[in-house]
This record gives C-alpha cells, sequence and structure tokens, in this order.
C-alpha cells in the first residue's frame, strides 16, 4: 500500500467531521507493539480481523492514512457514504467511508480512484472509515474513469439474509465480502414483498431460485439505502434474470442481516420482452408476440417499430396490445412492397409490464407479406420445374427440407391423419390443399383458420410446419 498520497497528487481534497471519538494510534507508523506496520494500512487490513492473518489490524478508533480504491458506489442520501474497493477485487477488499457530507456532489464519481485519511470505526457491523471530532476526514482523487472491480459471483445460498451471525449464518462467506460489488444471477423470483422480520414495505424484498432449489435460502434486495430516488419491489412472483449491488450488512426491521444494495434500477435487471414471433393476420396488419407480458405504453408507441423497408416508405402507422394487456401487440402497416416479398420488422425500447423502465434493445424478425391462399403456398418455384431433374416445390420452402421464412395461410380443415392436418382453399380449384405437420392447437373440420407457419418440401411433399400460432375464422 502507497504511503499517503501528496497534495501534487491530488486533484480534489474535501474535509469532513464525523464521530465523536479520538484516534490511539495512528498509521503510519503505527502502535510501537507493531513494528512491522511502517506503512498505511490496506483495506484488507481494515477489513480482516484476525491478527494472525493480519498483524496489522486497525482497532476501532485507530487513525488510518492513505487508504487507497476505487469508488463503486455512494449513499445519495441523507448523511453520506462511500464503497470504494481494490480494483483486484479480492475478499477483505472493500470499506465504506462515512464522509457525512455528500462527495457525489463535489466532483467525485464512480471509478474514481481516492485515498482516504480517518479513523477506523464499526457501524451496525460494518467497517467504516470515520473522521474525529474538530479532524478532517480527508478524502483525495488520484485518478478518474478507472475500471469497477469485477463483482463476486455467488448463489442465494452465498448471500442469503440472515442470520447474520451465530449458529447457521451467512457471516462466515459474507464478511470477506462485506462493501463489496457482488452478482446473484438467476433465474430468480420475488417471493415476498410483505413488510415483516428483515424487510421495509415498498423498498425491500427477498429474491430466490425461480426453479425451487436451496428453498430454504433468500437473498433480500434493498432499493432505498443507496439510490436517489426509491426502488420500489416488483409484484411477487416476478421473474428476475439477475441482481447485483453492494453487499451490506445491517439491523434491517430488527433482524440482523445481510443484504444486496441497489445503486440503481440497472442493478437488478428483470426479464426484457424479447421478440418472439412476428406474422401477417391481414394485408396490412402485422402480429408480434414477446415472450414476456409489455408495459402498454411503450408496446403502443408506433414511434418503436420500423419495418424493413422504411427506407422506401413502408410505414408502422398504429401499435395496439391486443386485449389491453399481456404479450400480443398488432401492428397496422402501409407498404410499399408488394404482398409475398420478404419484410422485417425491428423493435426497441419496448419495456416490460413488470419494469417499464427496463427497456429492450433493437429485435428484428423477417416475414412474407399478406396472408396467403393454399393455392399460393403450392404454385411452384419456375426454376425449379425447369430443372433437372424436375422438381415441383413451392417458393416459399427453404433448400432440401429446410423450413423458409415465416408467413400465414388462410384455409378451411377439412381432416386429420395421424399427425399432417389438411387444409384447402374455400374455393378449391387446383393446388388448394395443403398438409399441416403437427399442429399444437385444436381445429375442426368446416373451419377455416389462418396458421402462422414456414414452408418445407418433406419426400416430394409441400408442408406447413413449425406453426406458432392458429386463428379461428368460424365456419366455412
Amino acid at each position: 500500500m502507497s504511503r499517503v498520497v501528496g497534495a501534487s497528487l491530488a486533484i480534489a481534497l474535501f474535509a469532513f467531521v464525523a464521530s465523536t471519538a479520538s484516534a490511539v494510534d495512528a498509521y503510519p507508523p503505527g502502535p510501537s507493539y507493531r513494528p512491522t506496520c511502517t506503512d498505511s494500512v490496506t483495506m484488507f487490513q481494515v477489513q480482516q480481523a484476525d491478527t494472525t492473518l493480519n498483524p496489522c489490524y486497525p482497532a476501532i478508533a485507530d487513525t488510518v492514512k492513505g487508504i487507497r480504491g476505487i469508488i463503486t458506489a455512494f449513499r445519495l442520501r441523507s448523511t453520506g457514504r462511500i464503497y470504494m474497493q481494490n480494483s483486484n477485487g479480492s475478499p477483505y477488499n472493500a470499506v465504506q467511508v462515512y464522509t457525512v457530507g455528500h462527495t457525489e456532489s463535489q466532483g467525485f464519481a464512480l471509478g474514481d480512484s481516492i485515498s482516504v485519511c480517518g479513523l477506523s470505526q464499526s457501524y451496525q457491523g460494518e467497517s467504516q472509515i470515520q473522521g474525529t471530532l474538530g479532524t478532517s476526514l480527508t478524502v483525495r482523487k488520484i485518478s478518474s474513469n478507472n475500471a469497477l472491480p469485477p463483482y463476486h459471483a455467488g448463489t442465494t445460498s452465498d448471500f442469503k439474509w440472515a442470520p447474520a451471525a451465530g449458529a447457521g449464518s451467512a457471516f462466515a462467506h459474507c464478511n470477506p465480502l462485506e462493501g463489496a460489488l457482488v452478482r446473484v444471477n438467476g433465474p430468480l423470483k420475488v417471493a415476498r414483498v410483505a413488510a415483516g422480520a428483515g424487510l421495509y414495505s415498498p423498498t425491500n424484498w427477498l429474491l430466490v431460485n425461480a426453479d425451487g432449489s436451496a428453498p430454504g435460502d433468500s437473498v433480500i434486495v434493498d432499493g432505498y439505502t443507496l439510490p436517489l430516488l426509491n426502488i420500489n419491489a416488483p409484484p411477487l412472483g416476478t421473474q428476475v434474470d439477475q441482481v447485483q449491488g453492494i453487499l451490506r450488512r445491517a439491523t434491517n426491521n430488527g433482524v440482523d442481516c445481510w443484504l444486496v444494495s441497489l445503486r440503481d434500477i440497472d442493478d437488478t435487471i428483470q426479464p426484457l420482452p424479447n421478440l418472439a414471433e412476428a406474422y401477417p393476420v391481414a394485408e396490412n396488419k402485422v402480429r408480434l408476440t414477446f415472450d414476456s407480458n409489455v408495459d402498454v405504453a411503450t408496446a403502443q408507441n408506433a414511434a418503436n417499430y420500423t419495418l424493413g423497408s422504411a427506407i422506401g416508405g413502408s410505414t408502422v402507422d398504429l401499435a395496439t396490445v391486443v386485449g389491453g394487456a399481456g404479450n400480443v401487440v398488432d401492428l397496422t402497416i402501409t407498404e410499399t412492397l408488394p404482398r409475398l416479398s420478404l419484410e422485417s420488422i425491428q423493435t426497441e425500447g419496448i419495456g416490460s409490464a413488470t419494469c417499464p423502465t427496463c427497456l429492450s434493445p433493437q429485435q428484428s424478425l423477417s416475414f412474407i407479406l399478406g396472408v396467403l391462399s393454399v393455392a399460393e403456398v403450392q404454385a411452384p418455384l419456375a426454376d425449379s420445374l425447369g430443372g433437372v431433374p424436375c422438381l415441383d416445390k413451392s417458393r416459399f420452402a427453404s433448400g432440401g427440407s429446410a423450413w423458409g421464412s415465416r408467413l400465414t395461410v388462410r384455409g378451411v380443415f377439412v381432416k386429420q391423419y395421424g399427425t399432417l392436418y389438411f387444409m384447402e382453399d374455400a374455393a378449391g380449384g387446383q393446388r388448394s390443399g395443403v398438409a399441416a405437420y403437427n399442429v399444437p392447437f385444436g381445429m375442426t373440420a368446416g373451419h377455416q383458420y389462418l396458421l402462422a407457419c414456414r414452408v418445407q418440401e418433406f419426400y416430394g411433399m409441400t408442408e406447413l410446419s413449425n406453426p406458432a400460432a392458429l386463428i379461428d375464422e368460424g365456419v366455412v
């Protein structure tokens, strides 16, 4: 550990007054009975209390000088705090600095390398550097824009919330990571939001494994302590892909426990609505399905959708969440491409129903324009008919037995034979019948359907495969 940084290296200097305690020993040089402590302490020396592993452990009220690290978080309200951590992210290498004032409003930022001179203390079981009455707590900036230390990845068992100390506690694992950046990967789900032992409402909630494993282990998520504005609990049962933040020890609603404190909304990742399917349901309408329920406001903003042929003048004129809620959106479009052309739709900025501000990235799917008749599907590809050998195949099938692009076919269901469901154009005629393979939806003979599917050639027969949706248009 370097000695306290000189003024020539300091970019900023701020002083804050805190505790009424008085210093006992100052590092450097440290107490006379510890002759090896000739330099300022490291975060490891502040955090690791085992004097065999750490003979220079400063006692409470000892003054430390020049302890250095990277800023990983601020407490943005109430009394100010900085969380700092060594860049290597190793255990026993993070500490809380009690600044009283708010350094984030004085030119300090996440990623700053800082040096701190102050008093070693403990607050609610957490190691802490404070000021002393009449003595300044000195915070010096060394450099900016440093990468944050790596997150310690763990499980719900690793970071289980209580008890923090005593028999069966999570203390043994958590203590080395106190004040550090941690992450729990999912899938997780919200198991409790009600106020009670360990939880304040509405800014605390418990997460457990979504698959039901380790049912006795859960993680407290704290949406109050560090963010400027409250982050409230998602609805009970909400799935969460990931949660990260600062691991803290606190007496939370009467319970001594560990919790993961969020710094902002980005520290909890709920499933973003991913575009799952896109297919026409009318000549001027495309239906999109997402893999989770969408936020209605962002999903009904037509500006969040772009057609692939937009450069040629095609537009998305209206977006409607089908039924007023859920995961299905209908787009009313104006097309410059002819029907049966390959088109694509791009979506972005769609929030989830449980997290409207968690916005999806750009995503795109392609499809065939228009609602096809069976005869249009069965029409032969001229190049194949003229080939040697002659091959009678649909233009919408891919090579060999591979599927083609997503499309929608209208036809009347007439008969099922095993896994094949035969559909025919209501008007009949040549090439008006086709087999649909393994349709997982109930069909009634004599009803007309829209089937979103793909086309393949299977042992010389054109088939509708990979069904994604079925819409019953009634008796024909």
